[in-house]
C-alpha cells in the first residue's frame, strides 16, 4: 500500500503534473526587475552579435537586403535605452507593486500550466497588438500622432530597431500587449513564465527586425511577414515571428491574403512610411 502511494507520488513528481509548491522564489524576490534584467541581457547581447555579423559581413547569405540601408547603432541607441529604462522598467515594477503582474512566487505550478501560460500570452498578445497596431498606429490620424512613423523609418533591417519607437508607440506595441495578458492570467502565471516572457518576446522582436531569414521554409519562424509589413505598411499587423497570427487571418490582412487580393497601398486608409 505504502509502496504504491510512494510510486504514485514519484510518478507525479517526475511528470510535473501536480502543484510544485515547494519550488518558490523568496517572497521579497524582485521578479519584475529580474525579468527586465534578463530581457536587457538577451536583447543587447543578441543585437550586438548580429551587428558584428553585419560589420564583418558574416551570414550575408541569410540577409534579405544589404545591411548598409539602416540607421546606425549610435543613432538608435539613445531612444531605445530611454524606452527600456525610463518606460519599461518602471512600468514593470509598478505592475508588480500594484499586484497586477509578477505576483506568483512558485517557480513552476505544473508543465501543463506553463504551456497554458505561453499559449495564453501568444493569443492575448496577438489580439491586443493587432487592434492597437492596425486601428490606432496605422490609422490616418494616429500614424504620426503616436509616432509610429519613427519605427517605420528603420525598414526592419537591424535587430536593434525592434525597440526604436516613439514613447507612446512603445507603450502600445510593447508594454500593453505583454502586461495586459499577464494581468488577465493573474496568479495562474508562474514565476518561471514571468521571468522568461519579456526575454523571449525580445528575441522574437529583434529577429523579425534584423533583416535576416534563417528559416525561410518554416512559416512560423519566418521574418517575411514583418519585413513586408515595414515595406508595405498595410499587411501582417501581428503575424510576426512566433506569433499565431490569428487576428491577421481572421481580418484577411496576412501578406498571403494580400497577394491574392492585390490590394492597393491606399486601400482602407492604411499606408506605409
Amino acid at each position: 500500500m505504502n509502496g504504491t502511494l510512494l510510486e504514485s507520488e514519484l510518478f507525479r513528481r517526475v511528470t510535473f503534473l501536480h502543484p510544485l509548491e515547494e519550488l518558490r522564489v523568496p517572497e521579497n524576490f524582485p521578479i519584475a526587475l529580474t525579468a527586465w534584467l534578463l530581457m536587457m541581457f538577451t536583447f543587447h547581447s543578441l543585437c550586438g552579435t548580429l551587428e558584428i555579423c553585419d560589420q564583418k559581413k558574416w551570414l550575408v547569405q541569410f540577409r534579405r537586403k544589404p545591411a548598409g540601408d539602416k540607421k546606425t547603432y549610435k543613432e538608435m541607441m539613445p531612444r531605445i535605452l530611454i524606452n527600456q529604462i525610463c518606460l519599461m522598467l518602471p512600468t514593470m515594477i509598478m505592475a508588480e507593486r500594484l499586484g497586477l503582474c509578477f505576483q506568483n512566487k512558485q517557480l513552476l505550478i505544473s508543465v501543463p500550466n506553463l504551456v497554458y501560460n505561453f499559449l495564453a500570452m501568444g493569443i492575448g498578445h496577438d489580439v491586443i497588438f493587432y487592434l492597437g497596431h492596425r486601428y490606432l498606429l496605422h490609422s490616418k490620424w494616429g500614424y504620426k500622432l503616436f509616432g509610429h512613423d519613427v519605427h517605420h523609418s528603420t525598414g526592419a533591417n537591424c535587430a536593434l530597431s525592434a525597440f526604436y519607437m516613439a514613447n507612446v508607440d512603445f507603450c502600445f506595441e510593447i508594454l500593453l500587449p505583454y502586461l495586459l495578458p499577464m494581468w488577465f492570467m493573474g496568479p495562474d502565471s508562474c514565476a518561471t513564465f514571468s521571468l522568461m516572457a519579456p526575454a523571449i518576446g525580445a528575441v522574437g522582436g529583434l529577429y523579425e527586425h534584423s533583416g535576416y531569414e534563417f528559416f525561410p521554409n518554416l512559416s512560423v519562424a519566418s521574418t517575411k511577414s514583418h519585413f513586408l509589413h515595414h515595406n508595405l505598411g498595410f499587411v501582417s499587423f501581428a503575424d510576426g515571428f512566433g506569433s499565431p497570427g490569428i487576428m491577421d487571418w481572421a481580418f484577411g490582412t496576412t501578406y498571403e491574403q494580400y497577394q491574392k487580393k492585390n490590394m492597393t497601398p491606399t486601400e482602407n486608409g492604411e499606408k506605409s512610411d
